[in-house]
């Protein structure tokens, strides 16, 4: 039986967790996989046929093999190919990958993101103008139909090539990088008495180690329990549907920037690939209130338009984790941040997009600690 399973989202997991399959290539071979080894039709001189090598050339098919010890790399790798298919009903994304995910992790997995991987996996990046599954949560990939990746730099942050397991990456990772203590909940949780006195339970991170935090952010406070009403009193007031989605509440820090379209800027994804922001995607620089350049946000193109007409003021910006440093820097005051873009429609904050903020010792007057509910 023929299946067209390069571009669309549910064959590709049915090809992945498949025994025994059968390809009909647009090479006109026929291979048959199993998950010893590829074996084609014709047979190629001097090609090696291990068990993916034969499927590469006539269907770039590559299983993606679960590996405990490397679940970041398995996960990305499954991600950004399950997100560039094609699905018939928007509505079935997070089922349609569910069994990716039960082969990769044992753990707790929240909208399509392995909650072992969560402060990492955050971090995606669209490779083309994306559209809204206005059902599932903005800040997850699962959120939005179009092409993601991960930049190279988050990657070698984790794997740094020191010797130690990509486990003890990530671990190391969240304790140097990260600071927010995270708590999740669906909308339709939040209706019991409880809920208002308990608040959302915990998904991960902890509460931030001070000295560190006094380094990154002195004199501001460093509360990161939630408010346990915050979710509800919102959802009183907005529709049904909206208490489908899984929320996260949290403590950060907020900034407010300009934003000024980079006619010349472009972002390159790795250093394997030609830069290029993608299919409609521009980036956009961040200017304070004098005028400092302050970082960048990757955004759809249609906000060229807002910006370039006037149309918007400065914009809110919530530090997710400190990036990494570039080679050779030597300005103590200087730090990198992966922030993300928010806007907020009825009291709820929704991704717009990622980027960089870059602070310095005068960016302490414009922080502000808040608590953020991002649907």
């Amino acid at each position: 039986m023929r299946l067209i399973i390069q571009s669309i989202g549910c064959r590709y997991q049915e090809y992945q967790l498949a025994k025994r399959i059968l390809v009909f290539a647009s090479n006109g071979q026929v291979y048959f996989s199993c998950d010893c080894a590829v074996y084609s039709e014709e047979v190629v001189t001097g090609s090696a046929l291990d068990s993916d090598a034969a499927l590469i050339q006539g269907a770039q098919l590559i299983k993606v093999r679960p590996d405990p010890n490397r679940l970041w790399t398995t996960y990305k790798r499954a991600a950004e190919s399950f997100a560039a298919r094609h699905l018939s009903h928007q509505s079935d994304v997070v089922d349609a990958f569910s069994g990716i995910l039960n082969t990769l992790s044992a753990g707790r997995c929240v909208e399509g993101i392995p909650v072992e991987v969560f402060e990492v996996a955050l971090l995606w990046q669209p490779r083309e103008r994306m559209l809204r599954r206005n059902d599932f949560a903005s800040w997850s990939w699962t959120g939005w139909k179009g092409k993601i990746c991960w930049l190279d730099d988050v990657h070698l942050a984790v794997d740094n090539g020191d010797g130690q397991s990509e486990s003890e990456g990530l671990k190391n990772w969240r304790e140097a990088r990260g600071w927010i203590a995270w708590h999740s909940s669906l909308g339709t949780n939040c209706r019991s008495p409880a809920f208002r006195v308990d608040g959302p339970p915990w998904l991960t991170g902890s509460e931030p180690e001070t000295v560190a935090q006094n380094q990154r952010f002195p004199g501001l406070p460093q509360n990161v329990s939630p408010t346990p009403t915050f979710l509800p009193d919102r959802l009183d007031a907005l529709p049904d549907r909206s208490r489908d989605v899984r929320y996260l509440q949290f403590w950060t820090i907020s900034m407010r920037f300009a934003i000024e379209l980079e006619t010349t800027a472009v972002l390159r994804y790795t250093s394997l690939e030609a830069e290029n922001t993608g299919n409609g995607l521009r980036r956009f620089i961040l200017h304070d209130s004098d005028a400092h350049d302050n970082g960048w946000v990757l955004l759809d193109e249609t906000w060229i338009e807002l910006v370039v007409g006037q149309k918007i003021g400065t914009q809110e910006f919530i530090l997710l984790s400190e990036a990494s440093q570039r080679e050779g820097q030597i300005d103590r005051d200087r730090r990198e941040y992966n922030a993300m873009m928010i806007i907020w429609r009825d009291g709820i904050a929704e991704r717009a997009g990622l980027g960089r903020v870059v602070t310095r010792a005068q960016s302490r007057k414009v922080m502000e600690w808040k608590e953020i509910l991002l649907g």
